[in-house]
């Protein structure tokens, strides 16, 4: 094991969340220091996107493996694809106070990702261009031109890098923060995919993105940034017509050069505390230059839903549910469906971007879930680790799969498991109250012991399946959130698990939400004609 594994490894044990303590955080909340949730450029040219005024979309074309006619690259199409994955959704507010809501969910709404687009000729003037979206005004920010001879993008295709800022999760959460990065990562990738899906395009990860070029090309490092609001530049990916045989353009960024970059930005806290193991293990799963993985040629059956659904209403309604009624049950039809949405199927969102075999599965605490005896089940996304998962699982098991053998769907054992549930996600009752919760197991030893960059692609991996879930729950007319409170090794013990093989990085609950009717609703973009909100 080489000095970066032995790094990450180091950072996931120290960041576990244990009975006797939990994982290093800050020791109170000071809400007036709280993260700036937007990213501005100042004095650069914002070009606003148009919001879409498409109001349907079948949720069964999104998600089928046929290609969606491609819509050209232009502001209404870019203007379609990021309201509908990195844009506001709505706001809250109470008394004095209101916050903003997005399509893609965030740990603790703190939203560290942003986005910058390499795009040709969107402003008619025959200039690539490097941009940034900004979901505040739902526009992008110009912050340079590229200048070098190899810069455009092939016609209809776009160019993206996704990044990180760590201290926004960190403010709350300290050294744990990292992981949730990740998760929101993942969360993003899916957003951007099944939002571009339907005008067309798929979301091809650059498997020769270095970290290092991108920050280079960027000019990070020479940017007003406060030193302890690092921002990680943690993937390249390709927008590229479903339809096309998409060859990547390999070393793309190596060859750019940007000139007349903005580097002036806002400063997002007043205060800053330093969390040095966010660094650490940051520095050491840097993205380099890798091979691409072969594409999974195994596409698992979909359990069928005769209905369809309008998949641009689950988007804008979809929410993280606060609290479950303890009641609410949902049909093993429901039940199967939501778990079926997550297999691989090829080039269907957002697997279209993991091109590698499934490497996360569902340890699934099942409570009300009608025509299915409560009880302890795991839910095996890739066949080929069914072997490894039941030797390194409680070989007491019972491994039964459910009659109906349509999903890949086992029983370990039978039993009230919500007392269980509860107690591993930090005796939080959104994980007994609801229909069913899981544990996302991640094949974790055999992946980031040969390559510690891993780390983030199985976080990433689960973050996305978090997203389908989300959608789901919407479907069927429940809710769901992620839980990124849980104790990490109690989870392992009542699984079975001894060693690293497999860890659960993900927490997953759905149910019948409880509403809290003391917030207010406000519109997603209302402040763009309030003057109120033009100086931030």
């Amino acid at each position: 094991m080489d000095t970066n594994s032995e790094i990450v490894y180091s950072y996931h044990d120290r960041t576990k969340h244990r009975y006797d303590r939990y994982a290093l955080g800050p020791p109170f909340m000071d809400w007036s220091n709280q993260p700036n949730p937007f990213r501005f450029f100042r004095g650069s040219k914002l070009l606003r996107l148009p919001f879409t005024t498409i109001n349907d979309f079948s949720y069964a074309d999104v998600f089928s493996c046929q290609a969606i006619e491609t819509q050209n690259s232009d502001v209404q199409t870019l203007g379609f694809i990021f309201e509908l994955s990195m844009g506001l959704s709505g706001w809250k507010s109470i008394e004095s106070s209101s916050w903003s809501l997005r399509m893609n969910p965030s740990s603790g709404n703190l939203h560290p990702c942003e986005i910058y687009l390499i795009l040709n000729n969107l402003e008619e003037d025959d200039e690539t261009k490097l941009y940034h979206y900004t979901p505040f005004w739902h526009g992008l920010e110009s912050i340079g031109t590229i200048a070098s001879s190899e810069s455009k993008v092939v016609d209809n295709n776009s160019y993206m890098i996704m990044s990180s800022i760590f201290w926004r999760e960190a403010w709350k959460y300290g050294e744990r923060a990292f992981r949730y990065c990740q998760l929101d990562m993942g969360h993003s990738i899916a957003a951007v995919s099944i939002s571009a899906k339907m005008m067309g395009y798929d979301l091809k990860r650059d498997y020769n993105y270095s970290q290092k070029v991108a920050h280079d090309l960027l000019k990070i490092d020479q940017s007003n940034r406060h030193d302890l609001e690092r921002e990680d530049l943690e993937l390249g990916a390709w927008l590229v017509p479903s339809k096309d045989d998409f060859v990547a353009n390999k070393g793309y960024l190596s060859n750019l050069e940007v000139k007349d970059i903005h580097l002036d930005v806002n400063q997002l806290s007043r205060d800053h505390r330093k969390w040095s193991a966010i660094e650490q293990v940051a520095d050491a799963t840097l993205a380099i230059p890798k091979s691409s993985p072969k594409p999974d040629d195994i596409s698992y059956s979909r359990e069928k839903n005769p209905k369809d659904y309008n998949a641009i209403q689950l988007i804008r309604q979809r929410r993280s549910a606060a609290s479950y009624d303890g009641v609410t049950s949902i049909s093993l039809t429901e039940f199967k469906c939501m778990l079926s949405q997550t297999l691989y199927q090829k080039n269907v969102a957002p697997f279209d971007f993991f091109d590698g075999p499934p490497k996360v599965h569902f340890l699934i605490f099942v409570h009300r879930v009608i025509g299915l005896d409560s009880g302890l089940y795991i839910f095996v996304r890739n066949h080929s680790h069914l072997s490894e998962l039941k030797n390194s699982l409680n070989p007491k098991f019972e491994w039964q799969q459910i009659e109906d053998a349509s999903i890949p769907l086992y029983l370990l054992q039978k039993g009230d498991y919500k007392l269980q549930a509860e107690s591993i996600s930090c005796g939080q009752s959104i994980a007994s109250d609801s229909a069913f919760s899981l544990g996302m197991l991640s094949r974790f030893d055999k992946e980031v012991s040969l390559n510690p960059s891993s780390y983030k692609d199985l976080y990433w991996e689960c973050g996305a399946l978090g997203q389908l879930l989300y959608l789901e729950a919407e479907r069927f007319e429940v809710r769901a959130t992620g839980i990124g409170c849980f104790f990490d090794d109690e989870c392992h013990r009542l699984a079975g698990i001894k060693d690293k093989s497999f860890q659960s990085l993900y927490h997953f609950t759905i149910g019948g939400p409880v509403n809290d009717m003391r917030f207010t609703s406000l519109s997603a973009y209302h402040h763009l004609t309030n003057e109120a909100y033009l100086n931030v």
